[in-house]
């Protein structure tokens, strides 16, 4: 029996959901990926994918000189990369019912037309919203605009402080956006305001589940303003707000996990699993250690280019070689630590638990080589924070890790208990 390829949406439909996923809420605010977009699209259909190379795009969709070298400019491949996560976001959200699909496959610059038929969502496996908070911008509540750079300054430090947490989608709202649009932005929204007083200013912010409506988390800050650096305040609120909302025992984390069915389904997300293994981090036992270890082997086999899950796995198997000294369990560790880094060299989670695997097989250079890595990458995440604390405390290095384990119990009451 010969087999027949799947229908192709027609231009006329193509061109048509080309111009919903343009006027989108995920696509309103950059015209650069509108841009990009709608080029790669025309020329498709026109037939002239063969041309849509990185220097076309520079020069056609970005405006760049005829001088353009992509060798020294990465913006066509920065913006494709920011491209593919619009859309993917775009069909799982307000697009989730349209009819045809468009999609930029990876190492492409050339899209893919189909009929959403192909597309459906697999049960039991939240949508990658889940894990999204949408920011927007801080009012100010004062009639006083001669400050507002103030306002502004702390709104993009909130956004940069957020943007720190790998395993938290971010997306930047503008002034244009009404609120019933929220749920189809993100599943969580940061709201805030500034007002300004007699020499003093308060900052209030709150964290929302669209889902709901529901506040789930606020928190207000006053101070005089003669008493205070204003960047070095921005800063430090930015800081603390960030690693309330963001950080593994923070709001979002700690309500995803809440409503996750962890216990009665094989078939989890990645993201899912990800909260668990910091369940599991705070009650280490053989069973959540099983339990840990079976769900994610699952996701990994299904999203092998997913690398937290790869770092988790490493962390898992390196506890059990400690706690067993079973040399084939390191032996994993440093297989699935060495592949978490290979994928995602710049995640704090593959750098410290590859970090935490080398410490175990006392390749200790190494160790202390992906420790810093990882540290630097984000200083404010609480939770891995006082994890490199541990590990350099296992190394010998006990000045560096009592501090960093200090810090990370001082800010965060909910610390793992064998910190003590």
């Amino acid at each position: 029996m010969e087999l027949k390829e799947p229908p192709l949406p027609s231009k006329t439909d193509i061109l048509d959901q080309l111009s919903r996923i343009l006027r989108s809420q995920v696509f309103r605010n950059s015209e650069m990926l509108r841009n990009f977009l709608a080029y790669i699209v025309q020329e498709a259909i026109n037939d002239n994918a063969a041309e849509v190379k990185q220097y076309s795009i520079a020069i056609n969709a970005f405006g760049r000189n005829t001088d353009f070298d992509a060798n020294i400019d990465p913006i066509v491949r920065i913006q494709a990369s920011r491209l593919r996560r619009n859309l993917e976001l775009y069909f799982r959200e307000e697009g989730n019912n349209d009819e045809v699909h468009i999609e930029l496959p990876k190492g492409s610059y050339i899209p893919k037309f189909s009929l959403a038929k192909h597309f459906d969502k697999p049960a039991n496996i939240p949508s990658s919203i889940s894990n999204s908070i949408a920011v927007y911008p801080i009012k100010n509540l004062s009639e006083d605009n001669k400050r507002q750079y103030i306002v502004d300054g702390f709104s993009q430090e909130l956004l940069m402080e957020l943007t720190r947490y790998s395993h938290i989608r971010v997306i930047r709202i503008g002034d244009e956006v009404i609120d019933h649009t929220k749920l189809s932005l993100s599943r969580f929204s940061v709201d805030g305001s500034i007002r300004f007083g007699e020499g003093s200013i308060k900052i209030s912010v709150e964290v929302s589940d669209n889902h709901n409506n529901q506040i789930i988390w606020s928190d207000q800050k006053k101070f005089n303003l003669s008493d205070c650096d204003l960047i070095q305040m921005q800063e430090y609120v930015a800081r603390s707000v960030a690693q309330k909302i963001a950080d593994v025992n923070g709001v979002i984390c700690e309500k995803l996990h809440s409503e996750s069915n962890w216990e009665n389904i094989r078939d989890l997300s990645a993201y899912d699993a990800f909260l668990h293994f910091h369940e599991y981090v705070k009650n280490t036992t053989e069973k959540t250690a099983n339990e840990v270890l079976e769900k994610l082997t699952i996701v990994v086999q299904r999203e092998p280019e997913f690398a937290p899950g790869f770092a988790v796995l490493a962390a898992v198997y390196t506890d059990a070689y400690i706690l067993g000294l079973d040399r084939e369990n390191l032996n994993r560790a440093l297989d699935f630590g060495k592949k978490a880094v290979e994928l995602q060299a710049k995640n704090q989670v593959c750098q410290i638990y590859y970090a935490y695997a080398l410490m175990a097989a006392d390749r200790l250079a190494d160790a202390e080589k992906h420790l810093k890595i990882g540290y630097l990458l984000n200083r404010n995440a609480n939770n891995l924070t006082g994890t490199a604390g541990w590990i350099y405390c296992l190394m010998n290095q006990l000045d560096s890790g009592y501090k960093l384990i200090c810090e990370y119990m001082k800010i965060d009451f909910q610390y793992p208990k064998w910190l003590h």
